[in-house]
This record gives structure tokens, sequence and C-alpha cells, in this order.
């Protein structure tokens, strides 16, 4: 009786270990470096939600929530299939803010990615910045916060992503 226990305790063990080792399976390494970045900041994550396309096994993306002191902000890490598929998905939605008549600034921030976009409002601004395959959208305020913690990403996405 003890050996069936300790056998199906092991084996739902094996079974979590595995679980966990596919959903981590080819996770971006450097995505470890932005959250260690971001910690040295100050900042914490409140939530995190890692996507996994589920027939591949390859990451698609990740959405964390931060919070630093009073200041709250919100990151979209996505990787792309290729650097032209991540251009294409960036020129879209440089068109999408040009339909709808939202007011975007296009590079406004100098050393931010290979491209990037500013969309605001009363009281909040949303950088979005493309490097290599990697589009990352950051959603705190201030703009200056935005700032800070869209380059603490980017410096910690390689240029070959």
């Amino acid at each position: 009786m003890l050996n069936t226990k300790w056998r199906s305790i092991c084996g739902v063990v094996l079974l979590v270990c595995l679980v966990e080792a596919v959903n981590s399976q080819d996770k971006p390494k450097w995505l470890g470096e932005v959250e260690r970045s971001l910690q040295r900041e100050g900042w914490k994550e409140t939530r995190k939600n890692t996507y996994i396309d589920s027939k591949t096994k390859k990451f698609v993306s990740v959405s964390v929530l931060l919070e630093n002191n009073e200041t709250h902000a919100s990151i979209v890490i996505g990787q792309q299939a290729s650097v032209s598929e991540a251009r294409d998905q960036f020129r879209s939605l440089l068109l999408a803010y040009k339909v709808t008549k939202k007011e975007a600034t296009v590079n406004k921030y100098v050393g931010l990615g290979d491209e990037n976009v500013a969309v605001g409002g009363e009281g909040w601004v949303k950088i979005t910045f493309r490097k290599g395959r990697v589009i990352t959208d950051v959603l705190p305020s201030p703009e200056e916060t935005a700032e800070r913690v869209a380059r603490l990403v980017a410096a910690a996405i390689p240029g070959k992503n």
C-alpha cells in the first residue's frame, strides 16, 4: 500500500515538473534579464501571464502588471516569428492609429528599439517599441516613468532575438 501511494505521489510530482518544463521550454533567456532589471529598479510583479503556443510549445508573449510604490505599470512583450513579421505588425499598429485618428508620435524616443511610437491621452501615455522581432507595450504614467521602464526593458532584450 505504501509503495503504491509513494509511486502515485512521485508520479504527480514528475508530471508537475514535466508540465512546467514544457511551459517554460522556449521562453527566451533574456526574459529573465528583463524581470531582474525591473526588480533592481524597485518594480514588483503583481500579476504575470505567460502565453505559450499550445502546438509548437514556443513562447508567444508575456503580460506583466507591476507596482513601484504608488505607481502602476502594465507591460506586454511579444515575440514574433521573424523580424519582418514584427515590422509588419508594428506598421499595422501605426495604420490603426492613423485610421482611428489617434494622435501618435513615431520615433519620439531616440535609441528606443528599432522603432517606437507614443500614444497618449489625458494623464497617460502608452509606448510601443519594436526591437528585432520583439514588440513591447509599456503603459505607466507619467510619461517619464513610461520612457524609463521602456528603456529598461529594451536594454535587456538582445539585438539578435
